[in-house]
């Protein structure tokens, strides 16, 4: 069975309970914090919560026609405002705000009581103008409003029982022991979701250690994983870093940069240390890379690691330039190669055979052959005529690698593998699709697109690869710009602050376009050969909000 990476375990509960205790539940729903309704197209909303919905619906629409209409005397109170930000006074010590306590019993009782707090206010902003406070609680109350109105919509569930009411949701596997004791008086039934053939509409609950946890803005960015799909996070978390580091070497402005990383993390705001620790773990990947090239604010250190190629401004040569690029290509290609083996997997987990079998992977085993494939061509000069008959060793696999194999032996494995898998993609769906006609699946169609993708696939494959020699270009260019910097140096002290300002300017800029270049790599090379974004994110019910809490009575 084919484990899924870095994604909880869902159990499917459905509660029998009394139509009458809908509202009572919803609310326990919301205390437990862990629980997402079911999106089942079969599902149906309930008549008894959509009066609560409607409610609550008209409340935020209320509350907010009463923020929105300035009277005469607030816009002159705002052009007063105005005029004095010309010349500030020394500002006040800001009070903290209090939080709003809202005491209730259920949600009608809630949306009740602050349904008569907002009458109130209605008149008074009648006949005066309302007070700072009392226009950021009605803003709590607009919010709360809008989180019932959120809630109640998403409460769907059968309506077979005329008495009785069942809802379906999902927990993480985890707190299913919690969810039985908060729930013990009533009717529950619990099953594991299966991993393979999961529903569309089964959410998708990510669970990676913090640090791997960085990265799920890049996954997330194209939308969330389905269910069944793999999260690729954790090999998002370990190829993100070392192509930052190619691209990035130095050991000194990776050092700076990690100190920055460490500073931003002090502060208060979530964003500067969500960002403080991106850059902390840049840092690190960078003086890793440049410890390795020999690099310290673009002076050579030397060469500690014999596989990194000597490049220096002063020395660059073809044999060094394409060593470099080589090893960046090879990289790249375990890359791809991964993305090919999770849509593999995918395809599997979702159990879709036909299209894993006769369309992935043949193109992974294509990858796979072409690959060494190559290495032999480049062995024997381009001549195919020699492939067959060459005894030397393969070209790359001997000098990286450190294993020796023939280019005969190479070749004559591979070629094999290489025209099957050409034969595969262009006519397997369309024989697939003759054998098993209840796959519903058009031969003629299958057969037009197998033949484009016979054409297409090997030169995007090509491309693909090719689009991996940025890891090196970019090193290089690093490497020139901070050549051409140190040259300041020649005029002695008077250089050191364009050295200094010249480091700051190359890191914050070549900075940016690294990462850019990073995510490209990612999110254009390699997230499309298998990922959808379709999957729907783990929502749980919840009606917390800041500015206010809630005590159930």
């Amino acid at each position: 069975m084919i484990k899924r990476v870095a994604v909880y375990k869902l159990v499917k509960v459905t509660l029998i309970i009394p139509r009458s205790d809908l509202n009572n539940i919803v609310v326990r729903l919301c205390i437990f914090g862990k629980f997402h309704p079911s999106d089942d197209p079969e599902l149906t909303e309930f008549y008894d919560l959509t009066l609560l919905k409607s409610k609550a619906h008209e409340l935020y629409s209320n509350i907010n026609q009463i923020i929105s209409e300035p009277k005469a005397e607030e816009w002159q109170q705002q052009q007063a405002a105005h005029r004095r930000l010309e010349a500030p006074e020394p500002a006040a010590k800001e009070e903290k705000e209090e939080e709003v306590v809202l005491k209730a019993n259920g949600l009608d009782d809630l949306l009740g009581k602050i349904e008569n707090e907002v009458a109130v206010y209605r008149v008074r902003r009648a006949e005066t103008t309302l007070t700072k406070d009392s226009v950021r609680r009605l803003e709590v109350y607009r919010e709360l409003a809008l989180r019932i109105f959120s809630v109640l919509r998403r409460i769907k569930g059968r309506v077979d029982l005329r008495w009785f009411a069942e809802i379906e949701g999902y927990i993480p596997e985890n707190e299913l022991s919690r969810f039985r004791e908060s729930f013990k008086d009533v009717l529950l039934f619990a099953s594991p979701v299966a991993k393979l053939g999961a529903p569309p509409y089964v959410p998708t609950l990510l669970k990676n250690p913090r640090t791997i946890k960085l990265f799920e803005h890049v996954t997330l960015s194209l939308g969330s994983p389905k269910y069944s799909e793999v999260d690729p996070t954790p090999i998002i978390a370990f190829f993100f870093p070392i192509f930052y580091g190619m691209m990035f070497s130095d050991l000194g402005q990776g050092v700076l940069m990690f100190l920055l990383g460490l500073f931003l993390t002090r502060r208060k705001e979530s964003n500067f240390r969500y960002w403080g620790s991106i850059l902390a773990i840049f840092g690190v990947a960078a003086s890793v890379s440049g410890f390795l090239t020999g690099d310290f604010f673009g002076f050579a250190l030397g060469r500690p690691f014999p596989l990194i190629p000597v490049l220096r401004p002063q020395t660059f040569g073809t044999e060094s330039v394409i060593a470099l690029l080589t090893l960046a290509i090879i990289i790249g290609t375990f890359h791809l190669a991964s993305g090919y083996v999770i849509a593999l997997v995918n395809r599997i987990n979702s159990r879709d055979m036909f299209e894993a079998s006769l369309n992935i992977f043949p193109t992974l085993l294509l990858y796979s052959s072409a690959i060494p494939l190559s290495m032999a061509l480049i062995g024997v000069g381009l001549d195919p005529q020699d492939i067959l008959k060459s005894e030397e060793a393969t070209p790359i696999l001997s000098d990286y690698l450190g294993v020796r194999v023939p280019i005969a032996t190479v070749a004559f494995i591979t070629i094999p593998l290489v025209v099957g898998s050409l034969l595969v993609i262009a006519f397997g769906r369309a024989v697939g699709a003759l054998i098993s006609p209840r796959l519903g699946v058009d031969p003629r169609s299958s057969l037009t697109d197998g033949i484009v993708d016979m054409i297409i696939r090997p030169i995007e494959l090509l491309a693909n690869t090719l689009s991996y020699t940025r890891l090196g270009i970019l090193l290089i260019v690093h490497l020139l710009l901070m050549d051409l910097l140190n040259r300041a140096w020649g005029i002695g002290v008077a250089g050191l602050p364009l050295v200094v300002f010249g480091n700051i300017g190359v890191m914050a800029i070549e900075g940016l376009i690294v990462y850019i270049q990073d995510l490209r790599l990612h999110l254009y090379e390699w997230f499309t050969k298998f990922y959808e974004g379709a999957g729907v994110a783990f929502t749980a019910l919840s009606l917390k909000i800041n500015g206010a809490t809630i005590k159930w009575i």
